[in-house]
């Protein structure tokens, strides 16, 4: 029995998500109006593109489809295949790609019907699964969707990434780092810090890191969980901290504490009062 699983995530626009489990299924030409970027994660599936060197995948490749592009598929697996796929509006990877290009070019960024690398396949799982079962909080999910397919723009279409120079970087993470600090128990998404910089999220990550040696998002988890380690100390309960420190719930605290720390935030209470 085939199974489909669609998702949206509404933290954010223009992305759909898809897991699929087939045992059987021939699908007609059809075109997708958005990029159609994923996984082959089991069996052999058939397509019949222009191109012959396109003409099958199998487990690892990655589909990285053009809007509009015509393709059908076969199942060649006598047990079936399974796949997870992004459907992203053409005006998110246009938006992407104009931070990390000279010129953005929405209507046609992959010249091949798929790639392989082994980066890029086990980030795109990770972040299917993030987005499937919502796990973590608005600014990480942002923040790890953008990375990853910057990274795959950069390193698999057929545009060429440039360098500007940032004027007053200097100047500019500091006012990023000062945001960060003055509103950690607040929402803060990857969009705002770009408007407190001044320059694309794609620059931003990549100098806020260079400078401090974590991602913006990865400073504001850590921010929030030492918050939360002197509030441990007291008769708080997890459940109060969680947002007092800006995680929208007490399952995202715990997940991130135990992330970054190695325990629960009950354990570590515990043993220290």
């Amino acid at each position: 029995m085939n199974k489909l699983n669609f998702h949206i995530d509404k933290d954010l626009d223009g992305v759909e998500i898809m897991s699929a489990n087939i045992l059987s299924q021939n699908t007609h030409a059809h075109t997708h109006q958005e990029y159609a970027i994923g996984v082959m994660e089991r069996g052999v599936q058939s397509y019949d593109p222009k191109r012959k060197k396109d003409k099958y995948m199998v487990s690892g490749d990655i589909p990285v489809v053009n809007p509009f592009t015509v393709h059908n598929s076969q199942n060649l697996d006598e047990d079936g295949f399974s796949y997870r796929m992004f459907y992203i509006d053409s005006k998110v990877i246009e938006h992407i790609s104009s931070q990390v290009f000279e010129i953005p070019d929405a209507a046609r960024i992959f010249d091949r019907f798929f790639i392989r690398d082994h980066y890029v396949e086990r980030n795109l799982i990770h972040l299917h699964h993030i987005l499937e079962n919502n796990a973590f909080d608005i600014i990480q999910k942002q923040n790890y969707f953008y990375e990853v397919i910057a990274y795959l723009l950069k390193t698999h279409s057929i545009l060429k990434a440039h360098s500007p120079s940032i004027i007053n970087a200097h100047s500019a993470i500091q006012r990023v780092e000062e945001y960060i600090h003055a509103r950690y128990s607040q929402k803060i998404e990857l969009k705002d810090l770009s408007k407190v910089a001044c320059m694309s999220p794609y620059h931003l990550n990549r100098l806020f890191a260079k400078k401090k040696g974590l991602s913006p998002h990865q400073y504001l988890i850590n921010l929030r969980l030492n918050k939360a380690r002197e509030l441990l100390k007291s008769n708080y309960s997890a459940t109060e901290i969680s947002h007092q420190v800006g995680f929208y719930d007490q399952a995202h605290f715990t997940r991130n504490f135990k992330l970054y720390i190695g325990i629960t935030p009950k354990q570590y209470q515990k043993q220290i009062i």
